[in-house]
């Protein structure tokens, strides 16, 4: 048997790392705007998003029909351009730009949340979420009004959280 080849229009320079598609558009735009001179770069999304149009395949469409889109006839050239500066760079892949308190996240994966429910004893409850829970030494049991739950997702419902845990 012999191993099936896979023959596809492809530039040579564009990675196998990711799966192309048009929800890099934001990432690809940004990238754009900051390193390759497509100043209004940003502006163009809604017109791309409308043809789905993605850096995955910018680079078949004639420059007279972006231009027909409303795209400067520089900017086409720019944005044509910087794909395979932008789909070679380090942070092509980065799907995060910045955590829940407005850093730079630069790859890091941000601190996981974990959704609670206290279902109090006497009915009502309130939901939220928070940081994965830790063992902590629980001392004595605490006469508590509410049973503490939390969602796994792995079962798909909500358990108790263990005891000695908070």
């Amino acid at each position: 048997p012999q191993t099936p080849t896979r023959h596809d229009d492809a530039p040579s320079w564009l990675s196998p790392k990711l799966i192309h598609s048009p929800s890099h558009l934001t990432h690809y735009l940004e990238y754009a705007a900051a390193h390759c001179g497509v100043h209004h770069a940003l502006t163009y999304k809604t017109c791309l998003e409308i043809e789905g149009i993605g850096p995955n395949v910018l680079l078949k469409f004639e420059n007279r029909f972006l231009c027909d889109l409303g795209i400067s006839a520089g900017d086409v050239v720019r944005l044509k351009k910087a794909i395979p500066m932008w789909w070679n760079a380090p942070d092509a892949n980065d799907t995060v730009t910045s955590d829940t308190d407005g850093r730079q996240a630069s790859g890091e994966q941000p601190a996981k949340r974990v959704a609670y429910q206290k279902c109090f004893h006497g009915g009502g409850g309130a939901q939220f979420t928070g940081p994965p829970m830790r063992a902590e030494d629980p001392g004595s049991p605490l006469d508590q009004d509410y049973d503490l739950l939390y969602f796994c997702d792995a079962q798909n419902q909500w358990l108790p959280v263990p005891y000695g845990f908070i």
